[in-house]
């Protein structure tokens, strides 16, 4: 046993490839491989509990008893660096973007893409940006995203989706061009003009042929420039950007046309303002036209609403003036058949006093008739006669006549504060 033996402090490795990292913490039977890989040189990781993580945790196994450990103790971190980038460059990423309007369809369609073996390839969805990454094993990787670019761009043809230059410059080749690593190359040199993954961008940067080469984000690259000549200088190409005319010049503008303005690089210039462009196109495309469409819906949908609600207030009036029609129909038809009922027993006891009255004036016009014949003659041997055939007859009185008092109708006042109180009111 050594009695110098001093156990080596856990190991963070950083700067991992985020995506290859949350693929292995979701694949139980990818973490084992690795976890196998690195015990063979006595290293144990220990797993991130966040999947979004670029960092790893090793931890030292090894102790006094295993055998040439002072020796292994002098390479263990660059034995298990290596041991984990064998297994990570197994590995690749590949990153896909699509619209905002056509994500929900891209999504709903992966739904039913069929994955032979979920531990070998991974398809990870963020809806924030609406981009889509495969990573996993390559040739998985390669079959899979091959299915994905297919939907993408099925649904963008059906649906008359068309990509923007945004989208266009944030999507580029997988694969590393500074060497044959077939790493995914997430930086990229502008002065190279050159796209590669996280190590040769080490490397790179170490080299003193290119240490201080500007190394960003493939998304952060300055674009370059097609080769456009001069128009006034045709052997000239444009380079150069007048600061005070804002044109795209030559280096020979500089001395003449535009001499003492001032220059920018023309690379430069271009790819500041087609990225402010781009934002530009981002920020209306992605945030103020969805919401302006989401205010437009709402919009009519108030209107839709406003006239809804006048049609229901429209019929709650009309129901509301029908409840009065009625009520008043009820009123008046109750007033009626009392006055019918009053009609029938007045009316009939008037008309029996007509009867009686018609009764005694044809009594009284009989008589008459008979005694105005027996006063027809002027002889006294007829008159005489005919009185006796005609004797006085006394009289009844004159039957009085009764008249009924009528009946009157009061009118209501009618009010119409006090109806529209009962009717009801618009608030």
């Amino acid at each position: 046993m050594s009695r110098s033996f001093k156990p080596l402090a856990q190991l963070e490795i950083s700067d991992l490839d985020q995506k290859k990292l949350q693929f292995l913490i979701k694949s139980p039977p990818n973490q084992q491989a690795v976890e196998k890989q690195l015990e063979a040189v006595y290293g144990k990781p220990i797993w991130p509990k966040k999947s979004k993580s670029n960092s790893l945790t090793v931890e030292c196994t090894l102790t006094p008893e295993t055998k040439n450990c002072q020796q292994l103790l002098g390479t263990w971190e660059t034995n298990v660096k290596e041991k984990l980038n064998v297994f990570l460059d197994q590995l690749l990423v590949v990153k896909h973007t699509t619209l905002q309007e056509a994500y929900p369809l891209v999504l709903n369609k992966l739904m039913t893409l069929t994955i032979r073996n979920p531990d070998t390839v991974a398809v990870v969805l963020e809806k924030s940006n609406s981009e889509l990454y495969v990573t996993g094993y390559r040739q998985a990787v390669t079959d899979v995203s091959n299915q994905v670019a297919e939907i993408i761009h099925k649904i963008s043809a059906e649906n008359g989706f068309t990509q923007g230059e945004d989208l266009a410059m944030s999507q580029h080749h997988i694969e590393c061009q500074t060497r044959t690593c077939g790493n995914y190359s997430e930086f990229y040199c502008n002065a190279c003009h050159q796209r590669m993954c996280g190590e040769c961008r080490d490397e790179h940067q170490k080299h003193p042929d290119s240490s201080q080469h500007e190394v960003c984000r493939y998304e952060d690259r300055t674009l370059t420039v097609s080769s456009v000549p001069c128009k006034l200088h045709p052997r000239q190409q444009l380079t150069l950007c007048c600061k005070k005319c804002h044109q795209a010049i030559c280096a020979f503008c500089t001395t003449k046309e535009h001499d003492g303005h001032g220059f920018l690089n023309l690379e430069e210039v271009y790819t500041k303002n087609y990225k402010t462009r781009i934002e530009e196109i981002r920020k209306i495309r992605d945030d103020m036209l969805p919401k302006s469409r989401l205010r437009l819906k709402e919009s009519k949908d108030a209107t839709l609403e406003a006239k809804g609600n006048v049609e229901i207030l429209k019929n709650s009036m009309k129901e509301q003036a029908n409840r009065i029609k009625v009520l008043v129909d009820d009123i008046l038809t109750k007033h009626l058949q009392d006055l019918q009922r009053y009609e029938a027993s007045t009316v009939e006891k008037l008309e029996n006093q007509e009867k009686v009255m018609d009764s005694y004036v044809t009594r009284l016009q009989t008589l008459l008739e008979g005694y105005k014949h027996s006063i027809s003659s002027s002889d006294p041997t007829e008159f005489l006669p005919e009185m006796s055939n005609t004797p006085i007859v006394d009289l009844d009185p004159i039957p009085e006549v009764n008249k009924e008092s009528p009946r009157n109708f009061s009118a209501g006042k009618l009010n119409k504060d006090e109806i529209s109180k009962q009717f009801g009111k618009l608030t």
